[in-house]
């Protein structure tokens, strides 16, 4: 007899805490491997004030429009800050399987480029 356990519900989990620690700023991600791009992770309290300022459009308002275009399961979604400038980069599983990295201005919600991962 062979047991089964399914395994997909505590990695869910375990994903959501971890996103959450991210997000918090409560630890931080390993640097990219080219150092020449210069990006820089951006925090809760940081994030708080860019969108009391009016300097980025909030979240839930650029994921009613992603859902629509665009759809299939969120996985992971940064802001960092790049060239002078805020990008949102959402990764996204389609209905078949493939990964897509979406990169959105953050402060005009305007689709900068959209690419499968390798």
């Amino acid at each position: 007899m062979t047991l089964q356990y399914d395994y997909k519900p505590c990695l869910r989990s375990l994903l959501r805490g971890f996103m959450l620690l991210l997000g918090l700023g409560l630890i931080q991600p390993l640097p990219a491997k080219d150092s020449s791009l210069r990006v820089a992770e951006l925090k809760a309290d940081e994030v708080r004030k860019l969108r009391e300022a009016g300097d980025i459009i909030p979240l839930e308002t650029l994921l009613q429009d992603i859902r629509q275009n665009y759809p299939g399961r969120i996985i992971e979604i940064e802001l960092d800050e790049e060239h002078n400038r805020y990008v949102y980069e959402l990764e996204i599983v389609d209905d078949e399987g493939i990964v897509w990295e979406l990169y959105l201005d953050a402060g005009t919600g305007e689709l900068l480029e959209r690419q499968r991962e390798d």
